[in-house]
C-alpha cells in the first residue's frame, strides 16, 4: 500500500534528507575528532542515519501534518519515534559492527536523544523488554511493514541495508539485542582503571553529543561557521605595547618570558607533542595569567596545527560570572575586535544570551545565534566551571550539545584551587582522561594537590623565586578580635593612617551586623556593603562607585563577604579577614596593595569572629578546616608574616588537607567514579558542581524596570502556540536574564514574600511591601528595622 503522503522529518523536510545529512555531519565529525577508530566513526555514522528511523510510521507523519487529536494518550506513544528508532539501531550495529559496548551506547544514544541520559547502560536489556511488550511500539512495527518497500528504496538511497531481515524475523532481531544488552559488561574489558573508565563515558558522550547537535543544527537549518586561524603575533604584540608603571609590571614580564622559553624547549625537545599533556602555570596573584595563559594557548594552538593539521579550540574555564566579563573584555580588546564576533571569541554561562543586533549587524538570527552560542562554535570560548564540568561529566541534553568541542581543544583551568575538596579525586580522574584527547593548562596562584607529581609540567621554573620576590602584604594575626566591637574598634584605629578599608565578614548576619555599628560609629566616612544578599543591580552599582572612589583616593570603607574574592578587582590599603581556608584568605590578600604601587606594605588582618560561643568561620567552613589553619598559623609561631613567606604556607597547607580530610577518598567523589564504572546515568544525573541548597529565589521589584521585566516574561510565557519553540526559548531566557537583576536567593523556610502566581518557582516582594522585607542598605530581611533576622 502506497502512502498517501512523501515521508517527513519535519514540516516539508523529507525524512531521509534529514537522515542523510545528520548522518554525514556525524561521520564527518567523528572522523575528524578520532580518526583511527573506524568503528566509532562507523558507529556515529550509523545513529545519524538512523536516529528518526520511527518516523517512517504512519503514526508519526499523522501527527506531524496534524491528522489525529483523538486519544492523545495512546496518540503520544504511537507518534513516538525514538524507542523504536533506538532498536533498529541496537539491532544494525550488533549486526554489520558486532561490538556489544556499542551496541549499548548506540540504543541508549538514540533512545535518548530528544531528552537527558538518565538509564544504567547495565539496565537497557530491560528497556528493550518494555518496547517489544508494548502493543503500540508492535502497531508501529506493522506500519513500517506496510510501507517496507518505499522505505527500503529510501534507505538504500541514503547507504542503509535492507530491512527486511529486521522486520520479517522481529521478534528474533530483538532477542538478540536483548542478549546483547544483557551481556555487554562481558565483552568489555574489566579493569579497573578509573582513567580507562572515564574513556569509555567519554565515548557514549561523544555519540549523544555528536547526534543531538548535528540533529538540531540540520533540523533548524542552522551552518556552522568555518573555522578560523589566529594570529599568535596579535596576542603577544598586545602584550608588548602594554606600558610598564611599576615592579609588578617587570616581575609580569619577567615570568612571561620564562614560561614562553619552557614552552619552546618542550616542543622542540619532543616530536609527538608535550611529553605531558596537562601544563601549570602557578604563579603570585597580579602575575598577569590571564595574557599569558592564552600566550601559550595560542603558541601551542600554532604548532598542534602544523603537527597535526587541526585547528584545536581554546576553552578558557573560570569559576564566577563576574570574571568571565572581565576576561571576556581584556580579550575583546587584545584581538582588536570592535564588535563582537562569535565564531571568533564567544563568552557562555546561564546568564548570558546572544543578541544579534550585536553580531554580524544582525545577519543571523537569534535562534540561530542562541544555538551556536550553546554549541561553543567559537575558536576561543570563555565560560564558567559549572558549564565545563556539567559538560564533562553530563547528562542533560542542553549541556552535551557542546561535548564534543572538548574534544582537540585547549582547555586553560583558571583558578582551579576553587574545585570543592570532594570533588579533587574525581576532576583529577577526568582530566587525566580528557588529556588523551585534548590540551589542559590549569592556573593558580594556590596550587592544590589535585595532580600527583609526575602528572603535569610546571611551565614557571622559578615559581618559589617569584613567590618569594613579591612583598606587597603583611599578614597580621589578631585572634584576640573575636566581636563585632573589637572590629570597628580596629577599623577607627586604622581610619588614622589610611584611606582605603575592606572587611570580609564569613556569615552574611555578620556583615550586616557589622555594617550598622559602622554606619552609627563613622557616620562621615564613605561605606559601603556588598554581599549576596543584595540584588546584583545594586551590587554592580557598588562596585563601580567603590572602584571610582579608590582610583581617586578617597576614604572609604567596604564591608563584605566572601563575594569580593571572587574576581573582583579592587585595590585596598588595609584587608580585615575573618579565619578561613588558606586559599581563601590569600584570596582575600590579592585585594590588597594588588598593584604594588604603595611602597609600604598593605595590611591583611586575619581575625576570629564569635557568635553566641561558636566561631563563624567553622559554621561556615567545618571545624577540621579552620583547625588545619589554625594548626599552620601556629607552626609560622609569630602573629606577623610576610607575602614573600606564602609559598611555602601554602604548600604545607595543601599537604595537611589532602591528608587529613582525606581528599582521595572523598564519599563524593567515590560514588559518581562507581557510578562512570558502572555507567549509571540514572546516579550521574545527580552530580552538580555546585551543591543545591535549599533556597529559593525571591524577585524583588524595586523599581519601575523590575516592574516591567516581571510583567514582560508573564506575557512571553502565555506567549501564541504559532512562535517557534527556539524564538520562544530565546526571549524567555533573554527576559530571564534580566530577572536575575533583581533576585536573591534565600532559605526556603524563610518567611519572605509569597510565590508569585504567575511565576512558580519564584518568590515574589512587590515595590509595596520593599521596607517590610528589604532594606536598601544591607539587603533582604523579614522584619523591618536593624533587628530584623537576616539569612545567613
Amino acid at each position: 500500500m502506497v502512502p498517501s503522503y512523501n515521508f517527513e522529518s519535519h514540516p516539508g523536510v523529507p525524512l531521509k534528507d534529514h537522515l542523510r545529512i545528520v548522518g554525514r555531519l556525524c561521520k564527518d565529525k567523528a572522523r575528524n575528532i578520532i580518526s583511527n577508530d573506524d568503528k566509532f566513526i562507523t558507529t556515529a555514522n550509523i545513529i545519524g542515519l538512523t536516529h528518526d528511523f520511527g518516523k517512517y510510521t504512519r503514526y508519526f507523519q499523522n501527527m506531524l501534518r496534524n491528522e489525529s487529536k483523538r486519544n492523545r494518550e495512546l496518540n503520544r506513544e504511537l507518534s513516538s519515534h525514538a524507542p523504536l528508532s533506538s532498536l533498529y539501531t541496537a539491532w544494525l550495529i550488533n549486526k554489520y559492527i558486532n561490538d556489544p559496548f556499542l551496541t549499548a551506547a548506540s540504543m541508549l544514544c538514540v533512545y535518548r536523544h530528544h531528552g537527558k541520559l538518565d538509564i544504567r547502560l547495565g539496565d537497557l536489556h530491560c528497556k528493550v523488554k518494555e518496547i517489544v511488550a508494548n502493543n503500540n511500539y508492535k502497531k508501529q512495527v506493522e506500519s513500517i511493514i506496510e510501507n517496507k518497500d518505499i522505505i527500503n528504496e529510501e534507505l538504500k538511497d541514503i547507504g542503509l541495508y535492507s530491512i527486511d531481515e529486521f522486520v520479517n524475523d522481529i521478534d528474533k532481531g530483538f532477542n538478540e539485542v536483548k542478549k546483547v544488552l544483557f551481556n555487554y559488561q562481558e565483552y568489555i574489558k574489566r579493569d579497573e582503571d578509573e582513567i580507562n573508565a572515564f574513556c569509555r563515558l567519554y565515548k557514549i558522550l561523544l555519540l549523544f553529543s555528536l547526534l543531538i547537535d548535528s540533529d538540531k543544527k540540520t533540523a533548524s537549518d542552522v551552518k556552522e561557521p568555518d573555522r578560523k586561524q589566529i594570529s599568535t603575533s596579535v596576542i603577544y604584540d598586545y602584550i608588548s605595547n602594554i606600558k610598564r608603571s611599576n615592579i609588578l609590571d617587570d616581575l609580569r614580564s619577567e615570568i612571561r618570558n620564562d614560561v614562553l622559553s619552557e614552552l619552546e624547549r618542550l616542543i622542540h625537545n619532543t616530536n609527538n607533542g608535550l611529553p605531558k599533556k596537562i601544563l601549570s602555570i602557578n604563579a603570585p596573584t597580579g602575575a598577569g595569567k590571564t595574557l599569558l595563559s592564552i600566550s601559550v594557548a595560542l603558541r601551542l594552538r600554532d604548532e598542534l596545527y602544523r603537527k597535526e593539521g587541526k585547528l584545536y579550540r581554546i576553552i578558557y574555564v573560570l569559576p564566577y560570572i563576574n570574571i568571565i566579563e572581565q576576561t571576556y573584555d581584556v580579550f575583546k580588546k587584545a584581538f582588536c575586535l570592535e564588535r563582537e564576533d562569535y565564531s571568533m571569541l564567544l563568552k557562555h554561562h546561564h546568564l548570558y544570551i546572544p543578541d544579534s543586533k550585536d553580531f554580524n549587524e544582525g545577519r543571523i538570527s537569534n535562534d540561530e545565534l542562541l544555538m551556536l552560542a550553546e554549541s561553543w562554535d567559537s575558536e576561543i570560548i570563555v565560560t564558567t566551571l559549572v558549564q565545563f564540568m556539567e559538560t564533562l561529566i553530563g547528562t542533560r541534553n542542553r549541556m552535551l550539545k557542546k561535548f564534543h568541542k572538548l574534544y582537540n581543544s585547549i582547555i586553560i583551568l583558571d583558578e582551579i584551587q576553587t574545585i570543592p575538596l570532594e570533588y579533587w579525586r574525581l576532576v583529577r580522574s577526568a582530566l587525566l582522561a580528557l588529556s588523551r584527547y585534548s590540551y589542559i593548562i590549569f592556573m593558580t596562584a594556590t596550587k592544590p594537590n589535585i595532580f600527583k607529581d609526575g602528572e603535569y609540567v610546571e611551565l614557571v621554573t622559578n615559581a618559589k623565586s617569584y613567590f618569594r620576590r613579591l612583598d606587597r602584604v603583611r599578614y597580621i594575626v589578631r585572634d584576640d578580635i573575636t566581636d563585632i566591637e573589637k572590629v570597628v574598634e580596629l577599623v577607627k584605629t586604622l581610619l588614622d593612617n589610611t584611606n582605603s578599608i575592606l572587611i570580609i565578614m564569613n556569615k552574611i548576619k555578620t556583615s550586616i551586623v557589622l555594617y550598622n555599628e559602622l554606619r552609627g560609629e563613622l557616620p562621615s566616612i564613605n561605606l559601603e556593603y556588598l554581599s549576596t544578599n543584595i540584588i546584583p543591580k545594586h551590587r554592580k552599582a557598588r562596585i563601580d562607585n567603590i572602584r571610582d572612589v579608590l582610583k581617586n583616593k578617597g576614604k572609604i570603607v567596604v564591608v563584605s563577604t566572601q563575594l569580593v574574592e571572587a574576581g573582583v578587582d579592587l585595590d585596598f590599603d588595609v584587608v580585615i579577614r575573618d579565619i578561613g581556608p588558606f586559599d581563601s584568605i590569600i584570596q582575600a590578600a590579592g585585594r590588597c596593595n594588588r598593584n604594588w604601587n604603595n611602597n609600604e606594605h598593605g595590611q591583611v588582618y586575619i581575625t576570629n569572629i564569635h557568635n553566641e560561643g561558636k566561631s563563624d568561620a567553622e559554621t561556615i567552613y567545618g571545624t577540621l578546616t579552620i583547625d588545619i589553619v589554625k594548626e599552620i598559623l601556629k607552626k609560622i609561631g609569630k602573629n606577623e608574616f610576610y607575602e614573600r613567606e606564602i609559598s611555602d604556607i601554602i604548600d604545607d597547607y595543601f599537604k595537611k588537607v589532602e591528608y587529613k580530610l582525606n581528599t582521595s577518598n572523598s564519599s563524593t567523589s567515590t560514588k559518581y567514579i562507581y557510578a562512570i564504572r558502572e555507567l549509571d546515568f540514572s546516579e550521574l544525573i545527580k552530580f552538580k558542581m555546585i551543591k543545591e541548597q535549599p533556597k529559593i529565589p525571591i524577585f524583588i521589584e524595586i523599581d519601575k524596570d523590575a516592574c516591567n521585566i516581571r510583567k514582560d516574561f508573564i506575557n512571553v510565557m502565555k506567549i501564541n502556540k504559532d512562535s517557534s519553540v527556539y524564538d520562544n526559548m530565546y526571549k524567555l531566557r533573554s527576559l530571564r536574564i534580566k530577572l536575575e537583576e533583581y533576585i536573591v536567593n534565600s532559605w526556603k523556610d524563610l518567611n519572605v514574600g509569597n510565590m508569585d502566581k504567575n511565576i512558580e518557582y519564584i518568590k515574589y516582594i512587590p515595590k509595596d511591601d520593599i521596607d517590610r522585607y528589604y532594606c536598601i542598605d544591607t539587603g533582604l530581611r523579614i522584619d523591618s528595622g536593624d533587628e530584623g533576622y537576616y539569612i545567613i
